[in-house]
């Protein structure tokens, strides 16, 4: 075995070194996937419709009502579920630009309406837990109403998912 030896290594080595130049490994590539640390900006706001809200529990919680528009509701590749949510008050409604990240129970808002009802997008959104110290629970209430089942969204597509959240046939714990 001692004449193989140093054949033995020259191979493992080779071996290892193609393996992690096929997995982007090699010294000129950093291993660093840039779009946990940047994720890319979110797609603009949708339009959504008051006529079509559907309601969000929200039992106990403040003067606020919170509703969604289904239709604006949207599953990413990366596992974030964006979607219009509209608070409403006796005298002002505002609608808010949401994402939800079921797997690790946070939620960001990327835009608000104005007072004149156009679109005006968050400053450094940052995402934020839903279990946390937050003024409204309206990102947990949706989430534990059928948008996420656990640590993963609820269904594997929007179509599924809106049918979910509309019958509550799931209750989920972010």
């Amino acid at each position: 075995m001692g004449v193989f030896a140093p054949f033995a290594v020259s191979v493992m080595l080779t071996a290892i070194s193609v393996a992690g130049s096929a997995q982007g490994l090699s010294q000129n590539t950093p291993s660093t996937d840039l779009t946990a640390i940047n994720p890319p900006p979110a797609p603009p706001p949708p339009s959504f419709s008051k006529d079509h809200l559907i309601h969000i529990d929200m039992s106990g919680a403040s003067g606020l009502k919170f509703s969604y528009d289904p239709a604006t509701l949207a599953i990413t590749p990366d596992g974030v579920v964006r979607v219009v949510m509209v608070a409403t008050s006796a005298t002002v409604s505002q609608a808010l630009f949401e994402a939800i990240r079921c797997g690790t129970g946070e939620f960001m808002t990327h835009a608000r309406t104005n007072s004149a009802g156009q679109w005006v997008a968050v400053k450094d959104p940052q995402w934020r837990p839903m279990n946390g110290n937050n003024t409204s629970k309206h990102a947990l209430a949706l989430a534990q109403q059928g948008l996420c089942q656990g640590r993963s969204i609820a269904a594997n597509d929007s179509a599924q998912l809106i049918n979910q959240l509309t019958n509550k046939m799931f209750k989920g714990n972010p």
